[in-house]
């Protein structure tokens, strides 16, 4: 049976589309079925929906239930700490993509990774946070940025690396501050 070309199309687009957005799609971990006789195939993003992460970590060495979660909203990520089931940290952090690395090695509670990407969805800085817990409130010591850039030498994009020691509460930690230094 043929099928009506008014479902064919949308199809054929979408597809097109997709190499062109296969990293924005890779970095929200969305995996779609690339066999076009599908037929479960979503008809639309539906932009409002929020996507939610959970990473185990110890506050303070007990046996409670500790936990950063971060959620995927419109334009920005929640992330939240959590002990028993009650949440003590919430901050709204404006980035493109959001990471969390549990194996620490200098006591630490979690890294802290923020990435952001050009128009062309390809990582162009990244920025890399220990943070720590004391007393009951999250904090750093250092920031560790990585900006993707054009050598003034050679002419070759390179990675330059810019580290800055400032020990801050993670909650009144203002990026664009630090960025515009």
């Amino acid at each position: 049976m043929m099928k009506p070309v008014l479902t064919v199309v949308p199809l054929i687009f979408f597809f097109s589309c997709k190499e062109n957005n296969t990293k924005a799609i890779n970095s929200d971990k969305i995996n779609l079925k690339e066999n076009i006789d599908e037929e479960d195939l979503p008809s639309s993003f539906n932009s409002n929906s929020t996507q939610t992460k959970s990473y185990r970590v110890n506050f303070n060495k007990s046996d409670k239930n500790d936990l950063i979660i971060i959620e995927k909203n419109t334009n920005d990520y929640t992330l939240k700490a959590q002990t028993d089931n009650k949440v003590f940290f919430t901050k709204n952090i404006d980035c493109d993509f959001i990471e969390i690395d549990t194996n620490t090695k200098n006591k630490q509670i979690f890294n802290l990774i923020l990435g952001y990407t050009d128009q062309y969805q390809n990582t162009s800085r990244k920025i890399v946070m220990p943070v720590f817990f004391k007393n009951n409130d999250l904090f750093i010591e250092k920031l560790f940025i990585a900006t993707l850039g054009t050598s003034a030498k050679t002419g070759e994009e390179e990675w330059m690396q810019k580290e800055i020691s400032e020990k801050i509460l993670l909650k009144q930690l203002d990026l664009d501050k630090i960025l515009s230094e």
